[in-house]
């Protein structure tokens, strides 16, 4: 384990002071949907003002760390056709406070599109979502340190072995003790292992989309590119790129026979509601794990019926041309990765027949989603602190604390990370945010509140 003692250089131990590294009663990382939800719950608890500068609230000190310049959703997925696949009352807010005026409905009285929004038959489009998002944000950018990359959480234990202090280290040399800390950076990404020693300009994930496909391409380009994945990131993709690069031929790999559709239906969204997260949370893990592989095309994996079909005709349309510019390549598996000259050079089999494949391309963009384990990211750092299941799982409270133990004055929270624990709705889904950032404020409340008697 790699004990970190502050002033253990000093004669004896010393407790840490504001004057060494910025000491927090609460610290988030993070500062997407779920962080900016946390300083909603934050400021109609009274703990933080929009209206009053940071450190103007003298019971509490409370900062956000967010790796990029300014809060926002899915920035590199932005397509003016791409809508939210969740109802807009689930937003930041109204699950848990209805009145508060950072609503989505307030957000579009503010702007002055309350009544034309209404007349547009549709949910809202993603670039409308993440405005909203941005718009709350903005409200608390003084409670934010932007490009502030978390790098490393590192334990601080006092002279006696105890646990008294989480220390955050950035990037950028930023220093931060806190003994709250509520991780809601998000998942990391999921590179396939074929694709880990590609060069990143040539091969890159749909979290880095917008970036990286306009590096050194304009709408003149020529060349091949290859979609791997078949859920909702992965169609948008190849339908941007198709109509992006009018000269550009588009192969869509798939493991399975292609696209397939989402369940959106009703019944499957009751998943999402928080009396499923009661029931899913008090089921035994394996049950957990059963009943997760049966819901996945809820949440993963799966299109709109309107995009699927969308993305059909723009194939029956290229057969009919024969120009070949969009092309399924269905049962794929990918076994190597070979570089050569400006071209990234795929091969693999068909499942079923075996059939050898080959195909070179300029880039790869994969669509092939996050990984879900939460010690995967920052948490991994603290791995040897918290307790976990026979499968090497956090386990959590519901709460959605991990255990630090008993020899402990910390407290670590996940906030979006606990799809293995709390069930569907806690990865990738608006629909518990609210209700998830309340929950945990309450529990730091009361942690508060005990460690002041």
């Amino acid at each position: 384990m790699n004990k970190s003692k502050l002033g253990e250089d000093k004669a004896g131990f010393t407790a840490p002071t504001q004057a060494d590294i910025e000491v927090l009663d609460l610290l988030t990382i993070g500062f997407g949907p779920a962080g900016v939800s946390m300083a909603v719950a934050l400021e109609e608890k009274g703990w933080i003002s929009s209206d009053t500068p940071a450190g103007d609230a003298p019971n509490h000190r409370i900062l956000f760390l967010e790796g990029a310049a300014c809060c926002g959703w899915h920035e590199q997925l932005m397509f003016d056709d791409a809508q939210i696949n969740h109802h807009h009352f689930f937003d930041l807010a109204t699950p848990v406070n209805p009145r508060s005026r950072f609503t989505f409905a307030n957000y579009l009285h503010t702007k002055g599109r309350l009544f034309d929004f209404g007349l547009t038959k549709a949910p809202p489009s993603r670039p409308e979502w993440n405005d909203y998002i941005r718009w709350v944000g903005h409200h608390f950018s003084q409670h934010v340190k932007f490009d502030h990359k978390v790098a490393q959480l590192l334990p601080c234990f006092d002279s006696s072995g105890r646990l008294i202090f989480v220390r955050v280290i950035c990037e950028n040399g930023a220093e931060f003790l806190t003994k709250q800390l509520i991780l809601s950076n998000g998942s990391v990404p999921r590179l396939p292992d074929v694709f880990a020693n590609t060069l990143p300009n040539r091969v890159f994930h749909a979290s880095k989309y917008q970036r990286e496909i306009s590096r050194n391409r304009d709408a003149g380009f020529q060349g091949n590119i290859a979609v791997v994945g078949g859920g909702m990131s992965g169609g948008e993709i190849v339908h941007d790129l198709y109509t992006r690069f009018p000269k550009c031929t588009v192969v869509s790999i798939h493991r399975g026979q292609g696209f397939q559709l989402a369940d959106l239906s009703a019944f499957s969204s009751t998943l999402y509601n928080p009396q499923q997260v009661d029931y899913f949370y008090r089921l035994p893990q394996t049950s957990k794990d059963r009943l997760l592989s049966k819901i996945t095309s809820s949440n993963y994996g799966g299109l709109t019926d309107a995009w699927v079909q969308k993305i059909f005709n723009l194939i029956y349309l290229e057969n009919i041309k024969g120009s070949g510019r969009l092309k399924l390549l269905p049962f794929a598996e990918i076994q190597k990765v070979r570089e050569t000259g400006d071209q990234v050079t795929l091969e693999g089999t068909e499942t079923y027949t075996g059939q050898l494949f080959e195909l070179a391309v300029d880039c790869v963009v994969l669509a092939t989603g996050y990984d879900t384990d939460p010690l995967a990211g920052l948490l991994g750092d603290l791995r040897d602190l918290i307790s976990c299941d026979d499968a090497g799982r956090p386990i959590v409270t519901r709460d959605y604390a991990v255990n630090t133990g008993n020899n402990s004055d910390i407290s670590v929270y996940l906030s979006g990370l606990c799809e293995f624990s709390h069930g569907i709705s806690d990865s990738h889904s608006f629909n518990m945010l609210a209700t998830r950032s309340r929950m945990i404020l309450e529990n730091i409340s009361e942690n508060l509140a005990r460690a002041s008697i």
